[in-house]
């Protein structure tokens, strides 16, 4: 399961999907994603509407330089299973990922910017 971010062009009541080129669109695994979502300030996993891309903007602002300097802490891979049940595997992050994906979120509210984006979902 993914946490996908989208970008959309809000007028008054009119609301649209804008549809960026794959290198420029931004989807992070569940997990990660609520651990970015929870540096951002925001709780919820999937946004009940749109936030405007500036209000994003600035807590990316914010983030990145209480983020300057540090990186987060790496999470080792783990197995889990019990007898006669599935195996769960978490495949961990490497040092700093929290970071890395601190700057393709903000690559992504360039991107979305540039064609038009007034506001960013998530879900």
């Amino acid at each position: 399961m993914t946490i996908s971010f989208n970008a959309f062009p809000i007028t008054g009541t009119v609301s649209r999907f804008i549809d960026l080129p794959d290198e420029a669109g931004f989807s992070i695994s569940n997990a990660n994603g609520q651990a970015l979502l929870n540096v951002l300030g925001i709780t919820k996993t999937c946004s009940s509407s749109p936030s405007p891309i500036q209000a994003m903007t600035a807590l990316l602002t914010v983030i990145k330089r209480k983020q300057f300097g540090y990186r987060s802490p790496a999470i080792p891979a783990t197995t889990n299973q019990k007898p006669g049940h599935a195996l769960f595997i978490d495949c961990g992050r490497s040092e700093g990922y929290i970071e890395r994906r601190l700057e393709n979120f903000s690559d992504f509210i360039d991107a979305s910017l540039k064609a038009g984006a007034t506001h960013i979902g998530w879900g």
